[in-house]
């Protein structure tokens, strides 16, 4: 249907954006991309929708269609946290992950971030052993998303537990993880848990899968 209003009326573009977000969350890329570079067709100067299609054609695979986008959008709007956060994205996917981490600290320093972009922070920081950088990302996103403290106190007790071998900030971590943590998320944070912490933190061990189970997943697979 949206298909065929665009080619009745290619220049209405109040609704069909909206439908194309409806679809992201659904995960239907593909589509959405589609509404939102037809969208472009005729607002080739909206940043949102720039850095939208850019995301979906990332989604995809598509990293230099992606990165073309970007460069439209950095022309426009170089300071936009939505453009900053995209910038580091197709950094990494191409390889960069040096300039998007050194990216991330400036973004960062300048207070010019959104949850995409602390996210990404917080694993790059984490991959590079930068782990004080990455804490700090980390801290950031729990400010712009609270509801996800529990789930994101568990990811940085497993850097620091694996990465950092730093037991005394892990344990710390995942204590607050589990402290925070409501009924949808307490298995979540159970997972991110390695089984030696466990142990210490008076948890139950993960179950093993039998044998026989593994054999039969594998010969379904």
């Amino acid at each position: 249907m949206i298909q065929e209003g665009v080619r009745i009326n290619p220049h209405y573009r109040k609704i069909t954006p909206m439908v194309a977000d409806e679809l992201a969350r659904w995960g239907e890329w593909r589509n959405a991309t589609w509404i939102w570079e037809s969208v472009l067709a005729s607002r080739p100067h909206v940043v949102a929708l720039l850095t939208n299609a850019a995301r979906g054609h990332i989604t995809m695979g598509d990293t230099a269609r992606a990165a073309q986008l970007l460069d439209r959008a950095i022309k426009l709007q170089p300071r936009a946290p939505s453009v900053r956060s995209l910038e580091i994205i197709v950094l990494g996917r191409l390889g960069q992950e040096e300039r998007a981490l050194q990216r991330a600290h400036q973004s960062i320093d300048e207070g010019i971030y959104d949850n995409d972009l602390v996210t990404g922070a917080f694993i790059l920081g984490w991959r590079a052993g930068q782990f004080e950088f990455a804490a700090r990302a980390m801290a950031l996103r729990m400010q712009l998303a609270p509801t996800s403290k529990a789930t994101d106190y568990a990811q940085l007790g497993k850097m620091y537990a694996i990465a950092a071998k730093d037991d005394a900030k892990a344990m710390a971590a995942f204590r607050e993880a589990l402290s925070l943590a409501n009924e949808t998320q307490r298995p979540v944070v159970l997972n991110q848990i390695p089984s030696d912490f466990r142990a210490r933190l008076g948890l139950p061990a993960m179950p093993s899968t039998p044998a026989s189970a593994t054999q039969t997943s594998a010969s379904k697979g």
